[in-house]
């Protein structure tokens, strides 16, 4: 099926974001990919990869001007959460989508999302809980019940309104800290199953995956798919993952933000592929990377990975 994803990046994110790219076009062939660049380093070299199914778009060209005044009281982090619900928005009513999947750049896909649309047919709205593992669970009351990473919105009079009011309450206040029940954008997510009708909680494992509830679960790898207590994988959310470049172009991960081997080796090298490819267009870009690893520190991580690792499987 066809599908219009949207997503928001800034220069540091875009080889994360051509990864999420790559593995839409592997899996729902047909759609299309609309990107919020915040800055002009990655409209630039997004616009140079010259791909027909993605289009550009602007803090500038969705014209709303009070976005602007934002960037200088916000940090980067906190502006591009802003943005998310004034891209979702921009695409509802301006550009008429009818069925868009917001997801944020460091998502990957590993399946298709056609099961998700099928089984929640009759919903207007689609979110996704953090699933917080036991030991876990305390940071719901802290970053919010709902993951903002995934959503989909089907564009009718409910989806609008609920957008609608998410982008002037994102506007007003979104912070990069815990105030009187707020965090960042995604704790207005916890009000819309009961203020807006036809919103479903989607219950799969493998939709929206991430750190924090990877340890609740059982992950096998069949046939090239990867499992989630015997569901199909079809969405990751590499949130914290800090890569840095070694000899050649090389992408090397921080040991201590890979939590399981199978699922990040493969991700990494879809990052490699999308690195290489913006290499094509623009052969000095090296943004998005942190500092290389001393060789003490990458056995010291490496250390603590397996400690964690083997604490997980003796639980």
């Amino acid at each position: 099926m066809k599908y219009d994803f949207c997503t928001v990046t800034d220069k540091n994110y875009v080889y994360k974001w051509l990864a999420l790219c790559h593995s839409i076009d592997r899996h729902m062939p047909d759609s299309k990919i609309w990107v919020l660049c915040l800055d002009n380093e990655s409209k630039t070299v997004i616009n140079k990869l010259g791909r027909k199914n993605i289009e550009t778009v602007s803090i500038a060209g969705m014209k709303y001007p009070e976005l602007e005044k934002l960037r200088e009281t916000r940090t980067k982090q906190e502006f591009a959460w802003t943005c998310k619900p004034a891209i979702m928005n921009y695409l509802l009513t301006e550009k008429n989508v009818k069925e868009m999947v917001f997801v944020d750049a460091d998502l990957f896909f590993y399946s298709s999302v056609d099961p998700i649309f099928e089984k929640y047919k009759d919903a207007s709205i689609l979110i996704t809980s953090h699933k917080f593992s036991k030991k876990k669970a305390y940071i719901a009351d802290i970053v919010g019940y709902y993951n903002s990473g995934f959503i989909i919105f089907r564009n009718d009079e409910i989806s609008r309104a609920c957008v609608l009011k998410y982008k002037n309450q994102c506007i007003d206040w979104c912070y990069n800290y815990h105030d009187n029940g707020r965090h960042g954008d995604q704790s207005y997510l916890k009000t819309w199953p009961k203020e807006f009708k036809k919103v479903e909680e989607i219950s799969e494992k493998g939709i929206n995956l991430g750190t924090w509830n990877l340890e609740r679960y059982r992950v096998q790898k069949k046939d090239a798919m990867f499992y989630i207590d015997d569901e199909p994988l079809i969405c990751y959310h590499f949130h914290g993952l800090i890569a840095y470049l070694g000899k050649n172009a090389t992408i090397k991960l921080y040991p201590i933000t890979v939590h399981h081997k199978k699922i990040y080796d493969f991700y990494l090298k879809e990052l490699q592929k999308a690195y290489d490819e913006i290499l094509a267009v623009d052969p000095e870009w090296k943004l998005g990377f942190a500092k290389k690893l001393s060789f003490l520190r990458i056995i010291k991580q490496y250390i603590t990975q397996k400690i964690r690792t083997l604490c997980l499987h003796t639980h």
